[in-house]
């Protein structure tokens, strides 16, 4: 299994931060705000589903909450869609909010079965530097 680790620096509170990542309306403005057509279904309680996706740009994820404990730790199973139908094996993703002064470091860790995972680092680098802006940076930390 490789691993993904990916972060950024957000100026805001961790509260905020998770808020940004389960509240659809939130999520629609910064995670892929380019496609218009983007939907974002979010069930977030362990259990619960989700699934993101743009049918214009013909890709998505999909999976299901594993734990959740807000405002601190979200983890969640990870499908790649493509066209709408699954495109590659199911992943796990953590995502962490700590709290630094008055910022909140964001920490994405993407565990895949995938060899080639420089997609995977620019996608969330991508995504995260949206998070961030204006409010702070993104580093990747450590990839395969």
């Amino acid at each position: 299994m490789n691993e993904v680790v990916t972060e950024t620096i957000v100026k805001t509170s961790p509260e905020r931060a998770w808020q940004a990542w389960t509240d659809p309306i939130e999520l629609a403005g910064w995670w892929w705000p380019m496609f218009d057509d983007t939907t974002y279904d979010l069930d977030v309680r362990p259990g619960g589903s989700y699934r993101f996706e743009s049918r214009s740009a013909g890709i998505g994820a999909r999976g299901t909450f594993t734990e959740i404990l807000a405002p601190e730790h979200l983890a969640m199973t990870w499908v790649w869609l493509s066209d709408g139908a699954d495109d590659g094996p199911e992943d796990s993703v953590t995502v962490t909010f700590s709290a630094v002064g008055d910022t909140t470091v964001v920490r994405v860790v993407h565990a895949t079965g995938a060899e080639d995972t420089s997609g995977y680092a620019q996608g969330w680098r991508d995504c995260l530097d949206r998070l961030a802006q204006p409010r702070g940076r993104t580093t990747v930390v450590e990839t395969p």
